[in-house]
């Protein structure tokens, strides 16, 4: 497997996996209802400056953490 976590994930049993996906689908959802009536710029643009950067900075990880950085063949040239 070809990201950082597959050690952890190789690890997990089929049930902590399912478990932590949904989780996943949970925390999106959640992100989903709280933009409904205002979007996540303008909520994060209220907020002190220490709570916008940390926010930036997490989300900066997890792609870093959760992200595929092989390089791969473009999965159109197939066709």
């Amino acid at each position: 497997q070809n990201y950082p976590l597959a050690i952890l994930v190789s690890s997990l049993s089929g049930w902590q996996v399912l478990g932590l996906t949904a989780l996943q689908v949970l925390f999106l959802e959640i992100v989903q209802t709280l933009q409904k009536d205002t979007p996540l710029e303008r909520i994060l643009a209220g907020q002190y400056v220490i709570i916008r950067w940390g926010a930036y900075y997490a989300l900066a990880f997890i792609i870093i953490l959760f992200g595929s950085f092989l390089p791969s063949t473009f999965i159109y040239f197939q066709f």
